[in-house]
């Protein structure tokens, strides 16, 4: 997924890895170290054609290599394919613009942006999963959504920075 403004840590993209239910959000240049780090090796992973994934010379493919995970390619000529992939990215896109707009968030945060949006869509429950959520679908056990409770994104937090009549210097 590319971006069309430098974010705050000053990334130009992310990688988006999801098999439908479950999407993990990586917006740095070794997504797949982080992947495989993260949530384990895959056995097979397919994916569109993008310049930075075809070919035998790119990074994506070398580390692929080395970690044993078979690439599969979608076909040019053969549209929906990979129609989950396509309908999870649409929803991320989608939450992204609308998380970016509706707490008037400014751009360059876009990168932390997407992956909040992503990380709270991993515990919505699918009906194809009868009712289980991506997160418990992938990791095994259900997620854990108490830090997701008090605080959204882009909260305003007020910070008291001078000495409180009220409240003592021992105390704060």
């Amino acid at each position: 997924m590319m971006a069309r403004k430098k974010s705050l840590n000053q990334n130009t993209g992310a990688w988006v890895f999801t098999n439908g239910n479950y999407s993990k959000v990586y917006p740095v240049a070794s997504a797949l170290d982080s992947l495989c780090d993260d949530i384990g090796i895959p056995e097979k992973l397919m994916m569109d054609r993008a310049p930075e994934l075809v070919g035998k010379g790119t990074d994506f493919y070398k580390l692929a290599n080395r970690r044993h995970i078979g690439l599969d390619y979608a076909k040019p000529e053969r549209h929906n394919q990979i129609a989950p992939v396509d309908t999870e990215m649409r929803e991320l896109e989608k939450r992204l613009r609308a998380k970016m707009v509706h707490w008037n968030v400014p751009s360059q945060m876009w990168d932390y942006a997407l992956v909040h949006a992503s990380k709270v869509m991993q515990f919505f429950p699918y009906p194809g999963l009868r009712g289980c959520t991506g997160y418990d679908k992938i990791i095994g056990k259900m997620p854990d959504i108490s830090e997701y409770l008090d605080f959204n994104f882009w909260d305003l937090v007020w910070y008291w920075d001078g000495p409180h009549l009220g409240i003592s210097t021992d105390d704060r």
